[in-house]
């Protein structure tokens, strides 16, 4: 073990590993089947909130941030690309879907109206959770979350 390591008290140690263990577990269930890479924050979702998730360990691209003006199109093609949920706010993105035939990975659709970043984050989490809990498959799937109830509908 390294020096700081065996500074730590033994309760520390503890802690350091099961957090480990902890986020390894979290790694796994995402990439279950090899099929959840990662999430594409729209750019209608705070670069704050982006930041807070990636800080939670998940893996984050955040449009707003990193490719600002990417056409609704190019973001479902970096989707299926990329094998990333893109998590937005955009109603547009089911009349993409469901009208014009495009094929994302999958979509993780918020429904919250004038949400500060801190309840955008907070009913991110809860999908992510509803969706785990449930064993839902990201892969080809709408998925519209409104802070109560989780539907799904085959892209």
């Amino acid at each position: 073990m390294t020096d700081w390591l065996n500074n730590l008290s033994a309760t520390q140690q503890f802690a350091l590993f099961t957090g480990v263990k902890v986020l390894a577990a979290f790694a796994i269930l995402m990439t279950m089947n090899g099929t959840v890479q990662g999430f594409l924050l729209d750019e209608n979702i705070a670069s704050r909130v982006g930041a807070a998730l990636s800080s939670l360990g998940y893996d984050i691209v955040t449009l707003r941030r990193e490719e600002p003006g990417l056409e609704d199109d190019e973001i479902i093609d970096k989707s299926a690309r990329e094998k990333r949920v893109i998590i937005t706010q955009d109603h547009d993105y089911g009349y993409l879907i469901f009208n014009q035939n495009k094929k994302p990975y999958s979509v993780l659709l918020i429904r919250i109206h004038n949400a500060s970043p801190d309840l955008q984050k907070m009913y991110i989490l809860q999908a992510i959770e509803f969706v785990t809990a449930q064993k839902i498959d990201y892969q080809g799937n709408f998925l519209v979350f409104n802070g109560n109830r989780l539907r799904v509908r085959p892209i």
